[in-house]
């Protein structure tokens, strides 16, 4: 809750991505976002995505995906990188 005099932070955030779909069966997609970190007015939140599908039907996709997250918080280490794979069926 805010104290008399005080004002709020609007938190801003910017998300471009670029899905694209390589002829029938292949999908890439690339997703940059950053926003302000609530709790330090310098901090930023940085996060990249890249992740591919193959479509092996009309309900069948195979995929793998990259994620790292960086949230500025001024300690070493804090950097968090995942790597994934699933499959996804359309029932």
């Amino acid at each position: 809750m805010l104290q008399r005099g005080q004002q709020a932070e609007r938190a801003r955030l910017g998300q471009p991505g670029a899905p694209r779909q390589f002829g029938h069966a292949h999908k890439l997609t690339v997703n940059y976002m950053e926003r302000a970190v609530q709790r330090d007015p310098q901090g930023r939140l940085k996060k990249v995505q890249a992740g591919y599908g193959y479509s092996l039907s009309k309900r069948t996709m195979p995929y793998v995906f990259f994620d790292r997250e960086d949230p500025n918080s001024h300690k070493p280490g804090d950097t968090v990188t995942t790597v994934g794979i699933g499959i996804q069926h359309k029932f």
